[in-house]
């Protein structure tokens, strides 16, 4: 049976303890799915002891565009097309082809079918604008060996991860246009 000075003691480590509503810490990502984060090579801590900020995440933001594609030179190109009329509400029309009116008439409701193909000409350049407030996808997401940096909730049930040390992993295209 602990003594009255042993029981003080207990007291008093776990008043200090309480009395620090968190604690800073730094963790590795020892698996993306699911998401493990390793605590000074100790202990894993699973997602549900995890809150993660916006800064681990992937998430999308709105962003404001005013760009302009690269333009680039175009050969000789084909678009191909194919569709079907809506339903005609015309009581009676007439048929018309690559002679002309072929001088068949309709009485009934009916629709057409087309298809064909544009062809344009090479030599020239191509490139689009595009501009205006558009949603957008960040690439947040932890990955499997990134260093996080946590803060340790009161009570120590729940880790909130904070953010990355180091940058965000890119593997996105991009262009250089130096």
């Amino acid at each position: 049976m602990p003594n009255l000075v042993e029981i003080i003691k207990q007291a008093a480590c776990e008043a200090n303890e309480a009395a620090k509503p968190m604690n800073l810490l730094m963790g590795v990502v020892t698996s993306e799915s699911p998401l493990v984060i390793t605590l000074e090579q100790r202990l894993p801590l699973s997602e549900e002891f995890l809150i993660l900020t916006k800064h681990v995440t992937d998430h999308y933001v709105d962003m404001t565009v005013s760009h302009s594609t690269a333009t680039t030179n175009i050969e000789d190109h084909k678009h191909s097309y194919q569709g079907e009329t809506e339903e005609t509400n015309i009581d009676t029309h007439v048929h018309s082809g690559d002679a002309g009116p072929t001088g068949q008439t309709t009485n009934t409701g009916h629709k057409h079918s087309y298809q064909g193909q544009t062809t344009s000409g090479g030599g020239g350049e191509h490139g689009h604008n595009y501009s205006g407030r558009k949603k957008i996808l960040l690439h947040y997401g932890l990955k499997q060996g990134e260093s996080v940096l946590l803060l340790r909730m009161q009570g120590g049930q729940k880790y909130l991860v904070l953010d990355r040390i180091g940058e965000v992993s890119v593997k996105g295209e991009w262009r250089n246009d130096s």
